[in-house]
């Protein structure tokens, strides 16, 4: 496995340097110029937007380190055993851990949790809980079997939901009346609450393991069984809420309403409101906001061995292209590690953020700029305003329908979904996950992802999820496919090993899609609904 090595939240991938980040922002010509009024705090109604009706059996496999496959195992530390992986799918367990879980509205992941509404629009979760994400009311230890995140105050339950939106340790809810909610992890004010510091505190316990899911300083992701890692001394305890707190509006007055949708990066967060803008919040170190700038509006500092860097305590509208008015005619959203993505409606897909490792869909470095943030050595290209992604022999990527990134610290590449139902990746190639057939450092323009054993292309996909490095597909007719790293039974074959070797590490990985195996690895998983993609699990929901 390639070494990982983590300052404050950045990825240094020694041997085979590459990370990606990719963003897609609505095109933007007059129409992004026009600059439409603020949201204010008094919400429209919009509608639930979950993908699909309603889901059946709901199952999961890859890494259960952190008992985010919810299956009523945790993970034997230091000496993993066979709880701390699920090689092919398997049930999760049912609230408070009894039967199987089923008939919710929708599933999210997180980088090392999960979510799901269920049909009276309340919101289960399990996984890790070092900072609060599960929002239970409780900091601490991991909850393998689903829990009830609380309502505002710690009381009751959080209800009224319509969608989901998983960070790296935090999440973010959208209410039936249109208000946005969000809960876990604050240290970079990433939960748009108008501070940075609490508005809870997490204290870190020796029972609590220190690793990539956690936004720390001169940390390495920690796999299975390695030691923990500890927050630098001297530093404060970690801002957090362990229970859903109102996203302020823009004014700070009010809560932010007429939400659509919401997506949280490694530590920052969008909205798409209903008017088809977009506003963001939390860390823009690398200009993940996409505000015009990396150094402000405002300034956090958590770390006393750190400068401040650039971020905002409450939501921001994105820039159009140029920097020249509002971004609009936004339809969806997706997050990665250090950057934001944007369909547009007319089905083109823009970016900003972090472009480090070629990570904003360009070939033309005189597009970007230079951020210079406080964790990295040297200033890094980036783009601070919205960038249209590059097609695979030139011009622009078009015709999109859906667009997916990973927000967890390991979530470097993306993909996007063409309305024929084929394809496209790009960004960080080390592990195969942009399924081209080949073990590279980077693709900077979309290639198309090849279909199995590398024959032809593959075709028929209804979803696509990005995982920390690997990919999810979802065909029309059900089936699974998966391809990218595989150390952790990530592509579901039943076998922690191959089919294929990459990086000069001789990793298990797959370059091309492979069908996901069945219940316990018997047959094929067919008959599915909806997916989700942590940093390496997956959440698969059943017809019903």
């Amino acid at each position: 496995m390639l070494e990982v090595r983590r300052t404050h939240r950045r990825q240094w991938i020694v041997g085979a340097a590459v990370a990606l980040a990719v963003g897609a922002i609505g095109a933007c010509d007059r129409e992004a110029a026009e600059t439409p009024p603020a949201p204010t705090s008094t919400p429209e109604s919009v509608p639930p937007t979950s993908t699909v009706a309603a889901i059946g059996a709901v199952s999961s496999w890859g890494n259960n380190g952190y008992a985010q496959l919810g299956d009523g195992t945790e993970c034997d530390k230091p000496k993993p055993g066979d709880n701390c992986f699920r090689l092919a799918p398997g049930p999760v367990s049912g609230p408070g851990g009894s039967g199987q879980l089923s008939g919710v509205s929708s599933i999210t992941a997180g980088g090392f949790h999960t979510l799901a509404v269920q049909p009276d629009r309340t919101v289960l979760s399990w996984g890790l809980n070092e900072e609060g994400q599960l929002g239970n009311g409780t900091y601490g230890p991991n909850s393998p079997v689903p829990v009830v995140v609380v309502g505002p105050g710690g009381t009751g339950k959080l209800d009224t939901v319509t969608t989901l939106g998983g960070g790296s340790v935090h999440n973010l809810a959208v209410a039936r009346n249109g208000l946005a909610w969000a809960w876990g992890d604050n240290i970079w004010a990433q939960l748009g609450v108008g501070t940075s510091v609490g508005p809870q505190f997490c204290p870190r316990g020796s029972s609590v393991p220190a690793q990539g899911a956690s936004m720390r300083p001169k940390t390495r992701r920690r796999e299975v069984g390695q030691p923990e890692t500890r927050q630098p001394e001297g530093d404060p305890a970690t801002s957090c809420s362990q229970y859903p707190r109102a996203v302020l509006s823009p004014d700070g007055k009010g809560q932010l309403g007429n939400v659509v949708a919401l997506v949280g990066g490694d530590n920052h967060s969008a909205a798409l409101l209903g008017d088809g803008t977009v506003w963001t919040w939390g860390l823009n170190d690398e200009g993940q906001l996409g505000i015009g700038t990396s150094s402000g509006p405002e300034q956090c500092r958590p770390y006393s061995s750190y400068p401040a860097a650039g971020c905002s305590t409450k939501p921001v509208p994105v820039v159009g292209p140029g920097g020249t008015g509002r971004l609009s005619n936004i339809r969806a959203l997706a997050a990665g590690s250090d950057f934001t993505l944007a369909l547009r409606s007319d089905g083109t897909v823009w970016a900003w953020g972090s472009n480090a490792w070629n990570d904003l869909g360009q070939t033309d470095p005189t597009k970007m700029e230079k951020c210079k943030s406080p964790f990295a050595p040297v200033p890094e290209y980036c783009s601070t305003k919205p960038l249209q992604v590059v097609g695979p022999n030139g011009g622009f990527l078009t015709d999109i329908m859906a667009v997916s990134a990973e927000g967890a610290p390991l979530g470097l590449h993306a993909m996007a979904l063409r309305r024929d139902g084929t394809v496209w990746s790009w960004g960080i190639n080390d592990m195969g996950q942009l399924g081209n057939g080949k073990s590279e450092l980077y693709r900077a323009a979309p290639v198309q992802v090849v279909g199995p054993g590398g024959k032809g292309f593959l075709t028929g996909i209804g979803a696509i999820g990005v995982g920390g490095k690997f990919s999810i597909a979802l065909k029309t007719d059900g089936t699974v496919w998966a391809w990218g790293v595989n150390d952790q039974g990530q592509l579901g074959q039943n076998t922690r090993s191959g089919p294929q070797q990459c990086t000069d590490q001789n990793t298990p990985c797959s370059t091309t899609p492979v069908q996901v195996k069945g219940l316990r690895g018997q047959g094929l998983l067919t008959n599915v609904a909806a997916i989700a993609v942590g940093d390496d699990h997956v959440i698969a929901g059943q017809r019903p």
